[in-house]
């Protein structure tokens, strides 16, 4: 099915005053100006298909129901996200779809129960990912490189089971 053959795909789950607005084919579009799209605590269990969001820099995907992230992310229509946060949500591995999002500089997915750190060698192909937290995920063990990314300069891995709290520099993100 695609966008503008099924209404229940593209329907906005926040109120018209952030997604008010809609193209040709009744996609939801980010109004203009709207650099943020804040997406958080609406019980989404999948990213809404018909987003048309080149424009966005930040995405906020917090304390919803996502298990995953669907593999058209890694789309033209993402080009431009610099900050995804996926905090709270019912992730198990990390997203497959984040090395192709290709300005991604922050990234939370704190608050998730992985369940593997190898999933983690996934984010070896951000290569502008600059900020990470993996905060109170029941890790046991911290993912095997992710100390030795050069350019990662903010690592939040407090509130996991095994070490005590671990971070590559304090900043905004405190631990």
């Amino acid at each position: 099915m695609g966008c503008g053959t099924s209404q229940e795909e593209c329907v906005s789950p926040r109120p018209a005053s952030l997604l008010e607005k809609r193209d040709s084919f009744g996609r939801v579009t980010v109004p203009a100006g709207k650099r943020r799209l804040d997406l958080n605590e609406q019980r989404l269990e999948k990213l809404p298909v018909c987003l048309a969001t080149d424009k966005v820099l930040a995405l906020n995907l917090s304390d919803n129901l996502l298990r995953e992230l669907p593999s058209g992310m890694g789309s033209n229509n993402w080009v431009s996200l610099q900050e995804l946060l996926l905090m709270n949500n019912h992730l198990t591995t990390v997203p497959g779809v984040l090395p192709k999002l290709p300005e991604l500089t922050t990234l939370s997915l704190a608050g998730n129960r992985f369940e593997s750190v190898e999933s983690f060698k996934i984010l070896k192909g951000c290569n502008k990912l600059t900020r990470l937290s993996i905060a109170n995920c029941h890790m046991a063990s911290i993912p095997a490189g992710i100390l030795d990314n050069n350019i990662l300069q903010e690592l939040n891995l407090s509130r996991n089971a095994g070490f005590f709290t671990v971070c590559k520099s304090r900043s905004v993100w405190e631990c």
